[in-house]
This record gives structure tokens, sequence and C-alpha cells, in this order.
């Protein structure tokens, strides 16, 4: 059989499970409406064409709400099939769920499967779906996710898209009115993405929204709330100074490290690690520039955010921990100089050539002085090697620019 055909194959594989698994939902669905509502069920049947399930209104005194309350009570994760309401009509009728999460996930299973387990209890009673877009991972998380989480919908790709692509393809598949796109190593808290919903739509000025974030040793992450970076700030990350003089505050301006996070406000820049995009964000706001492979398209998001004059919320009381670079540790040298590319892709869009070229330049210094000293000491430390790799690389594209052929290379 041949390579295309397997593919074909497993494709086929893939959807008569996911079939099977809504196929289950249904059928709960159908017992818990027999057992509350009697007579409903015998023709409690799906009209594939008009997305509504006919019913005859045998008994008037129905609590047709409350039947709906129930369902979500019993079955939390149950996605967007179950959003059910009677109408004047006498129809069930398929309602969009109040609410999508996407997931990005390759080769982080664990850390998935701890995500999805976290979810309902951070959703509370609001009806959503889940959505896995999964890049080729070859550690089993399809099949893990397909037998724990069968109402979750997963789209496999063939090839790893990087994550502002695969991104895209899973906000275009949402049906929700908001989107919270989330990374696989995040943990939600109880009750934090309903708050954070429910500021969203309690604040109808804000374009994005994001969560109070914490690392795994409970410590605020700068990332969110921060100034947008520029030459300088990336100069003082990359170069070590910020660890070294972390007691000099002028040199990391750039992280707010003064904002009080205990306070819900608009921010200049939140992190990718978790977006909620609302309903009244245009549809060109709610797809990320897939030019920026890995890193930067959160950057670029916000910028674009601001230039529709639209807020941008840390919303305080919804909080979640990151556990950070779960996928990047597995590609370290890549990773690295994807992310030092894509800031200067970010300088030459929005601050012109010549940020970017002083950008260039400062990496250019930094890597040069770490190569000289991570590739000499890498003679007696061998743990230095793949340092050595890392900045050697990053020298390569600030000499050459061609950020394909290193990458590749």
């Amino acid at each position: 059989m041949s390579h295309q055909q397997s593919n074909r194959g497993r494709g086929r594989a893939d959807t008569d499970e996911n079939d099977a698994g809504q196929q289950t939902v249904d059928g709960r669905v159908r017992r818990l409406a027999s057992s509350i509502a009697p007579g409903l069920s015998s023709t409690f049947k799906t009209d594939a064409m008009s997305g509504s399930t006919p019913i005859r209104n045998e008994n008037e005194d129905t609590d047709f709400h409350g039947l709906r309350s129930q369902i979500f009570t019993i079955y939390p994760r149950s996605s967007a099939f179950i959003c059910v309401l009677f109408t004047k009509q006498g129809r069930w009728e398929m309602t969009p769920p109040q609410l999508s999460i996407v997931i990005v996930s390759w080769n982080v299973r664990e850390l998935l499967l701890r995500c999805l387990q976290a979810l309902p209890a951070a959703v509370e009673d609001l009806s959503y779906e889940v959505i896995v877009v999964d890049n080729a991972s070859e550690d089993g998380t399809v099949a893990a996710v397909q037998s724990s989480f069968p109402e979750v919908k997963v789209k496999v790709n063939q090839r790893n898209l990087f994550y502002a692509a695969a991104a895209n393809q899973g906000l275009a598949l949402a049906n929700g009115s908001y989107i919270l796109l989330m990374n696989p190593d995040m943990l939600p808290h109880p009750h934090s993405i309903a708050r954070l919903f429910r500021y969203a739509e309690a604040h109808p000025r804000a374009g994005l929204l994001g969560p109070r974030i914490f690392d795994a040793r409970g410590q605020d992450d700068w990332r969110t709330g921060r100034e947008y970076p520029t030459p300088w700030s990336e100069f003082v990350d990359w170069s070590g100074l910020a660890h070294l003089f972390s007691f000099m505050p002028f040199l990391l301006k750039n992280r707010r490290l003064a904002y009080d996070r205990d306070q819900s406000s608009a921010v200049p820049l939140l992190s990718g690690a978790c977006l909620l995009f609302p309903p009244q964000l245009p549809a060109s706001l709610r797809q990320f520039d897939s030019g920026f492979l890995m890193y930067g398209e959160d950057i670029d998001l916000c910028r674009r955010i601001d230039r529709a004059r639209l807020q941008k919320i840390l919303v305080s009381d919804a909080r979640m921990t990151h556990i950070g670079g779960a996928s990047s540790k597995q590609q370290p040298v890549i990773t690295a100089l994807l992310a030092v590319v894509a800031m200067n892709r970010y300088f030459h869009q929005w601050d012109g050539r010549l940020t970017a070229w002083l950008h260039r330049a400062l990496m250019g210094l930094i890597s040069l002085t770490k190569t000289v000293v991570f590739c000499t000491g890498s003679v007696i430390h061998a743990q230095w090697r793949k340092r050595c790799r890392t900045y050697r690389r990053i020298l390569n594209w600030a000499i050459l620019g061609a950020a394909r052929n290193v990458i590749l290379g």
C-alpha cells in the first residue's frame, strides 16, 4: 500500500472515531431527554439538512430550559451538539456554543490531557466546544485525546505547520460566539475561563482579553501586560543583563514590573499563551499573520488591535498557570532562531528597516560573543555544545540574513 493510501485510510479511521464519539454523546442526550420529559425521545431525531430536531410538544408544562440546564450539569464537557432550546414551533434547535476553546499541540500529550481535564471546572456552566489542532505529534497525542475526550474535535495535520498557521486553522473551525485560544501547557484555575468570559461580556469595548498568568513557580509572568519590545529590550534579555542586573529597574522598563496585576485594566501587550477573542472583533483580527511561524504573532496582533482602536484587557481574577516552553524545549536550537527572526520581522513590519537593522546588529553582537564563549567552553563542558550550536545559527542569520536556509540547515 502506498504512503498516500495509508494516509487516506488513517484519515477515514480518525473521522470514524470522531463520529463514534459524537454518537455516544448523542445517545446520552437522547436518554436524558427521555428521562426528564417522557414522550420526547420518540421523535428526537436529527434533521441533518436543517440542523434541527423536530419533536412533538406533548406536554405544554415541560421545562425545556430546565432540561437544557440539566444536560449541561451532567455533561459539562459536551460541545455544541447539546446546545438545545425549545422554540415556539416545537423544535429542538442546534445553537452555537457560547465559547470555543482552541488548543494547538505538538508532542505534549500529558500536558494537553491535564489541560483538557481542568476545563470543566474553569468553564463552569458555559456551553462550549473544544478544538485541538495537532501538528503531526509523534507521542500518541491524537489517540489519547480521542480516547479520553471523545467530544473534543481534533484536527490532525500531516506535518508541523508551526503555531500561527495551526492556530488559524482552529480559529476558522470555531463555532462559538467567543473564542479562547490557549497553549496546551496552560493549566486554567477553577472559574478562570468563566470569569474571563463574563468580564468580556460586561466590557464590549475590549477587543482582546487575557488572564493573569503565573509561571510554574507561582510568580507573575511578566510577558503578559508588558510594553512592546524594542531592540534594546531584546538585547537586555538575550545578553543576560536582565538576569545579572535585575535590581536596576531602567534595564527592565519593558517588563512593567511595577504594574499592579491585582486590578483588571487595559495593557499594552497580552501573551499569546491565552487569548480571548470577543464577537465584536472583526474577522480580520481573529487570525494571526502566519508569517510569524512560532513567535511574535501575539505582538503583531496586539499592534493591529491598537490600530483598530480597541482595548486589550488583562483580567486579574481569571488566573492560569503556564508551564512554558513545553514544545520549544524539544527543538531548542531551531526555536531560539525562530524567536530572533520573528522579532526582526516584527520590527521591520511595524518600526521600519532601520529598527530591524539595529536589532539584527545587536543580536549579531550577542551571538558572536556567546559563540566564542560557548563553542570554546564546549571542549570542557559538554553541556555547552547545544548553546554553541544555537548562537552559531543566530550569528549565521545575523551575517547572512538567510533565515530559511539557516533554519533548515
